[in-house]
């Protein structure tokens, strides 16, 4: 998995139906999926369309070591 950030440019697609300004951000009906969305941490916004850092920085790979672990804890997964 290719963990550096890369622009992402998504807003001005004609294929996804955006909605109004809302409290929580939500910009699309629906998440894309992974590969075309920006890279972001856990805790970020999954619906965030635009976004990266012309591949400048790179994310160190923990931003999936904590949701797999609290997962495994809450007994989500096995």
């Amino acid at each position: 998995m290719d963990l550096v950030r890369w622009n992402v440019q998504n807003s001005q697609r004609k294929d996804i139906a955006l909605l109004p300004a809302n409290f929580r951000n939500q910009t699309t009906e629906v998440l894309l999926p992974t590969g075309e969305t920006p890279l972001n941490r856990h805790n970020s916004n999954a619906f965030e369309l635009d976004g990266g850092e012309n591949g400048m920085s790179e994310l160190a790979g923990d931003e999936y070591l904590l949701p797999y672990w609290m997962a495994r804890y809450l007994k989500v997964i096995e």
